[in-house]
């Protein structure tokens, strides 16, 4: 008599989208680990984005780093999300590496096709921001938002602003504004998001 052999498929989830940040341009943030400890050998998380983008691979998306390509076209044609994390003068910040922190024009031009032909991108700006010797604005404006060289500090909502907590206790974290702008074309969606980096808290006045 014949037995049957039991067998079992196992499937495997496809990714759900390919992230890639760029570390390319002198950014002050970095997804790699070693990176972040020689950026800020006492404190690495300053500098790092490591446990966002374990988060990522974790929730099924491929997670990147660009660390020797110009974000042209062919760059980014392997990428859902293009993620540009606060590129920065040397002389301001520790950086991803000693290359220029400005976008070539060839990249502007590149970068807003990828996002007009449905890529999503997400830019990560700093208070003071005119200082960091970026152009960020010149790739933002095009999607019709941009950098405002400001601080916005809320006391009432944050997460010490509850109560029984005294007023000098209270901190208030620092972080630039935010801002988003999106087309639609009846292909698809497109869309652009400006986010802050984080920055040290401040103290409320009592």
């Amino acid at each position: 008599m014949a037995i049957a052999e039991a067998r079992t498929t196992t499937l495997t989830q496809p990714k759900v989208a390919r992230v890639l940040f760029d570390e390319f341009h002198s950014e002050a943030w970095t997804i790699r680990a070693e990176v972040a400890k020689e950026m800020q050998p006492t404190h690495p998380a300053d500098s790092s984005y490591v446990t966002a983008a374990a988060s990522l691979a974790d929730r099924d998306f491929e997670v990147l780093p660009n660390t020797d390509r110009s974000l042209v076209r062919e760059t980014l044609a392997g990428a859902d999300v293009l993620v540009i994390a606060h590129p920065s003068d040397a002389k301001w910040e520790a950086t991803t590496n000693s290359g220029k922190p400005r976008l070539a024009d060839a990249e502007l031009d590149a970068i807003e096709e990828f996002v007009r032909g449905g890529g999503g991108l997400i830019v990560l700006g700093e208070t003071e921001q005119e200082k960091y010797g970026n152009n960020l604005n010149d790739l933002l404006v095009r999607f019709g938002i941009e950098v405002e060289n400001s601080t916005v500090q809320d006391y009432e909502h944050h997460h010490s602003a509850h109560p029984g907590s005294s007023p000098s206790s209270r901190t208030a974290p620092r972080m630039a504004p935010t801002a988003t702008a999106s087309t639609s074309s009846p292909a698809s969606t497109k869309r652009a998001s400006i986010a802050p980096a984080p920055s040290p808290s401040t103290t409320a006045p009592g």
